[in-house]
């Protein structure tokens, strides 16, 4: 048990909804890039649930929990860099074109993410936007007089009553 829990983890992470897919899309490409960047085959796979994604993390048994961390640290710290200049620990011997592909691939992903996140940033800002809407209507309605406007049908006729106004007593 303790040499499964060496390499075995499954974590949850609780997301926003709108932040589901991206980052789903993002940690997708995790166990690419630690094979190619690393040379360490790791299982990491990624699964959305209703609050969040959830992570099942399996890896050989010359590796460990903690080292694996330290390579999602270094994964998820792309996000925060300039995507022109994106600095990639390579600890395995692959030639400069493959280097390139790499590069080129975590700029794709990067900037997948940082398109998903504005997005996302720019739905919450318009919702918000309707939220402040709608509390000026109910603001402006609620300073309205109560008025009731009838209108009474009797055997074909129309009838119009006067208005019937309710004034708050306070």
């Amino acid at each position: 048990m303790l040499d499964y829990k060496k390499h075995n983890k499954e974590i949850t992470i609780k997301l926003p909804k709108e932040l589901i897919t991206g980052y789903n899309q993002f940690l997708e490409y995790f166990s690419d890039y630690v094979k190619y960047s690393k040379g360490e085959d790791v299982q990491f796979d990624v699964n959305k649930v209703s609050d969040g994604l959830n992570i099942d993390l399996s890896v050989s048994e010359n590796l460990n929990i903690e080292t694996v961390g330290n390579y999602l640290k270094e994964y998820l710290d792309f996000a925060k860099q300039n995507i022109d200049s994106l600095k990639v620990n390579i600890e395995t011997d692959i030639n400069e074109t493959d280097f390139n592909l790499l590069v080129l691939d975590l700029k794709h992903q990067v900037t997948s993410l940082k398109h998903s996140l504005e997005i996302a940033n720019m739905r919450n800002n318009l919702l918000g936007g309707q939220v402040d809407h709608l509390k000026e209507l109910a603001s402006n309605f609620s300073q309205k007089d109560n008025v009731i406007h009838t209108q009474i049908i009797n055997g074909g006729d129309q009838q119009f009553a006067d208005k019937i106004q309710n004034k708050n007593e306070n």
